[in-house]
């Protein structure tokens, strides 16, 4: 544990000294109050995501009581770097709405955690390195690169206010599984679903998009609706697989073979 401990210092520092360099350079070219305006929720986003992963350093393996890896691996620094990524993102909460450039420069950190959330977890099957850090890491960052960046496109106008509620809707679904154990309610695991695959690409490409200078926010608007119906409908599907299951659940053909629940 104290190399992986050691390991995680490095990264932490890392991510800071990143921050730090960032931050300088705005105040320089903007002003200190550009520079607080950016720095203010990137080393909010920053200290939640290197927190995390203090915590949760000893999922570091394979599978339960099976033996702590040393160090990281590849995989698992992909997802990490996604994290920065999101943290870069949700400086542009604070500013008004950026000229085409920066916008664009949004666009690309965005882009980035989203191709990286291909990449990851491809990576750590192709090198055996599957570990319970590596899915608990992958799914915090999911979860909070599409809030920060819906909460980016609604700043900006891009998307309505209550698309809000898209990004805020795995936490709603987490803290609903949480009251369900809480209340000695059973809760099954999650089978795998082609279509909850599809609407998560479905709404993270129309998110990048958003961010982008592509489209007017007159479009933008009439697409959201159009967006949030199926993705909506993923949740409360799974919502139903997890709080209620019915006999169709448990059937070999709602998974693919060699494909673990997701």
């Amino acid at each position: 544990m104290e190399d992986l401990a050691r390991r995680w210092a490095w990264a932490a520092v890392l991510g800071v000294g990143a921050w730090a360099a960032c931050t300088a350079l705005l105040w320089a070219a903007g002003g200190l109050h550009l520079a607080l305006q950016w720095g203010g929720p990137a080393a909010a986003v920053l200290a939640l995501l290197m927190a995390f992963v203090r915590a949760s350093l000893h999922l570091n393996r394979r599978g339960a009581g099976e033996a702590l890896l040393p160090d990281f691996g590849a995989a698992n620094l992909l997802t990490l770097s996604r994290g920065w990524a999101a943290a870069a993102l949700a400086g542009f909460l604070l500013p008004p709405p950026p000229p085409a450039p920066l916008a664009w420069l949004a666009f690309g950190l965005f882009l980035f955690v989203a191709l990286g959330d291909i990449l990851d977890g491809h990576w750590a099957r192709a090198s055996a390195r599957q570990t319970l850090l590596g899915k608990s890491l992958d799914g915090m960052v999911d979860a909070l690169a599409m809030l920060v960046a819906v909460g980016v496109a609604v700043r900006w106008g891009r998307l309505p206010p209550w698309f809000l509620a898209l990004g805020l809707a795995p936490y709603f679904f987490g803290s609903g599984v949480a009251l369900l154990r809480r209340l000695g309610k059973p809760s099954h695991p999650l089978p795998y679903r082609l279509s909850r695959r599809l609407a998560g690409a479905l709404l993270y490409g129309f998110v990048a998009v958003a961010l982008s200078p592509l489209f007017s926010r007159a479009s933008l608007a009439w697409v959201a609706v159009l967006v949030a119906f199926p993705v909506l409908a993923s949740f409360l599907v799974d919502w139903r697989a997890v709080a209620a299951p019915g006999p169709m659940w448990g059937r070999p053909f709602s998974r693919r073979k060699g494909e673990p629940p997701l």
